[in-house]
């Protein structure tokens, strides 16, 4: 069974998290949501998570990474998983091993950006976004997301990485795709 972590971070979007642990669950997959024990998103709904972040990433060394993460948009919970080193060592690690990493709405560009994963990649965000790198990638940015393109797509696959400029309006497809990956 394939296993899907959705990390979660004071200010996450509810429906950009949540509707994607539905739908997977539906599906047959095991999800399980990663954060602090409580967890409140931008719409104030308070949220319990199913694992701790330090015990997940306990987990994650002795039985191995999740075959994916979705990293869900909503400003200011993108902006503390990209404050959040324990975040950026496993979205990183996620990355280098080949695992599915799925970045919603604004978290191509603060969360991925910084990291250097959309460099010489297609990508797609939140409408305007793609032209926030030099506030959100950091000392130099350029060289981060050099040769990367944004699309104005719904969806956009780019090898490991799966962008969606915004699931409430797309989850269908973007599930779809995760579902076929």
């Amino acid at each position: 069974m394939k296993r899907v972590a959705v990390l979660l971070a004071e200010g996450f979007e509810e429906i950009e998290a949540l509707a994607p642990v539905d739908l997977l669950r539906r599906a047959g997959v095991e999800v399980f949501t990663v954060g602090e024990e409580n967890v409140k998103g931008s719409r104030n709904i308070s949220v319990v998570t199913d694992k701790r972040v330090s015990d997940f990433l306990q987990e994650c060394e002795s039985q191995g990474l999740p075959d994916a993460v979705i990293i869900p948009g909503g400003l200011n919970g993108t902006k503390n998983l990209a404050a959040c080193t324990k975040a950026q060592n496993f979205i990183t690690k996620m990355w280098q091993e080949n695992k599915l990493v799925c970045a919603i709405c604004a978290a191509p560009v603060i969360v991925l950006s910084p990291l250097g994963i959309l460099k010489n990649k297609n990508f797609t965000c939140y409408p305007t976004m793609e032209n926030e790198f030099s506030e959100y990638a950091g000392e130099n940015w350029e060289e981060k997301v050099s040769g990367s393109t944004h699309k104005e797509e719904n969806v956009v696959i780019d090898n490991n990485l799966i962008y969606n400029f915004h699931v409430i309006l797309l989850y269908n497809e973007f599930e779809l795709k995760m579902n076929n990956y």
